[in-house]
């Protein structure tokens, strides 16, 4: 996403292997107790800890997850606001797909105050964004029964393929659709960092595989 002055905000998008994460108000004594992190890893997903805001949730085949890194400063965006923009490039990413998707008191977006469709945990340290959102797009629901889903008692997981009732909804279906609400919401436009830092893709491709933070020096 290249700027004015010629610097980059990226937008990374991935689909996780099945993984349970926790945000920073359950983080070490407040977390979960071993014998649960134990249950969750016999679903055959792991289990982390993260700096993110929210409660546990889960990440896996079948989400489109997007982590932007981006700089709020030079666009003047509050934290709440940012949040705020997430959501709406969801709606419209929905929209994409004739599924109806709103806001409600809770974070995140929804189908109804009930069912939710993507979740929302962010980090912000210097006005620098990190973590991001989760849309569900054919992912197994059953993991998230298996959870109080971010915290909220009584509430639904649904995906754009539950909410369509058709299986081959999946990621890369649903990433273009997305790229275009994303860069309607902060008006902007995107750039495949093969093109622009294909360096700094090779570093962040061999970070994914390996989990060597060195390699992104």
């Amino acid at each position: 996403m290249p700027k004015e002055d010629g610097s980059e905000d990226l937008v990374l998008l991935v689909e996780h292997t099945p993984t349970y994460t926790n945000g920073r108000r359950n983080r070490g004594a407040q977390g979960i107790s071993d014998q649960e992190a134990l249950r969750l890893k016999n679903l055959g997903a792991v289990y982390v800890e993260s700096l993110r805001g929210g409660e546990i949730t889960f990440h896996g085949p079948g989400q489109l997850v997007a982590y932007p890194i981006l700089d709020l400063k030079p666009i003047k965006l509050s934290v709440r606001c940012y949040v705020s923009y997430l959501e709406k490039a969801i709606i419209a990413t929905c929209a994409e797909f004739a599924v109806k998707a709103i806001t409600t008191e809770n974070t995140g977006v929804w189908i109804n105050d009930q069912k939710k469709i993507a979740a929302i945990g962010v980090h912000v340290q210097r006005y620098i964004t990190s973590h991001g959102l989760a849309l569900n797009c054919n992912t197994d629901l059953e993991f998230f029964n298996q959870i109080v889903a971010c915290g909220l008692t009584g509430k639904e997981t649904t995906s754009l393929s539950k909410e369509l009732s058709d299986p081959s909804v999946d990621v890369q279906a649903v990433i273009p659709k997305f790229l275009k609400g994303f860069g309607a919401t902060f008006n902007r436009d995107f750039v495949a960092l093969s093109e622009t830092r294909p360096d700094l893709e090779m570093a962040i491709q061999e970070f994914i595989q390996t989990g060597n933070p060195e390699k992104l020096r």
